[in-house]
């Protein structure tokens, strides 16, 4: 209103002190304990069935929508579902997280600066990671080695470094990732190969060590993580060996 005027100025004062006022409130907030607490994910039926008891909550008028609060409550239940992985890996394998025995996580590759990492520990649950030199894994500039209870596994961070990597796919680990084409007959130590080729074709992965084996979910490859409106991914062709 006091803009055709050219009295803008004088609106702009109030609502300096109102942003001001809900910043100050914001910091206030957020600096109070256990402000903020963190939560596994649900699972997608979970998080399907929030929102349906969210939307039967509000668009409802009878007494008959606070049976929205129970499916609301049921979805987020099913954070206690939530399995977490044991090793993440980004789709250009310059993020590699791998659980630790105690339950918390640490990069082979990555900071915990990087968006990736922070969407990681924030779906598992975990206000930060542990400093890789604090773990029993062996890394250098080339690579890691990372062995626990439950599994090994090498990453290189040189992937142009053909003796480095021949010498990894020497070693009997259960995985060895690469950001290189790695082909079983050359390489035949490792039970699981994780390279350029796995990760273009399926994205981001996420391994599970279990009693009766090693799942591997792929987030392009197998649609999880991958919008409807998105085309299947087409791997480059394999250029190296």
């Amino acid at each position: 209103m006091l803009m055709p005027f050219g009295w803008q100025e004088i609106g702009y004062i109030p609502m300096a002190w109102g942003t001001h006022l809900m910043i100050a409130m914001a910091g206030w907030v957020t600096s109070l304990p256990e402000a903020s607490l963190h939560v596994p994910s649900p699972t997608d039926a979970g998080l399907m069935m929030a929102s349906f008891g969210l939307l039967w909550l509000c668009l409802l008028t009878k007494l008959i929508r606070y049976l929205g609060v129970l499916a609301i409550a049921a979805g987020l239940l099913t954070t206690y579902q939530h399995v977490p992985p044991d090793i993440l890996i980004s789709n250009d394998a310059h993020q590699v997280m791998v659980r630790l025995p105690g339950g918390h996580y640490t990069t082979l590759r990555g900071t915990a600066r990087s968006f990736v990492v922070q969407n990681w520990l924030r779906a598992e649950a975990e206000d930060e990671l542990v400093p890789v030199k604090e773990t029993d894994a062996d890394c250098d500039r080339i690579g890691c080695l990372y062995r626990n209870d439950r599994y090994s596994v090498i990453l290189m961070k040189k992937s142009d470094d053909d003796e480095a990597l021949d010498g990894a796919c020497q070693q009997k680990v259960d995985v060895l990732i690469a950001w290189r084409y790695l082909h079983a007959d050359n390489c035949p130590g490792p039970k699981i190969l994780i390279g350029r080729a796995e990760l273009e074709a399926g994205g981001a992965h996420a391994l599970y060590f279990q009693n009766h084996g090693v799942k591997i979910a792929k987030t392009l490859e197998s649609g999880e993580g991958r919008r409807i409106w998105q085309p299947p991914p087409t791997p480059s062709s394999e250029g190296e060996e």
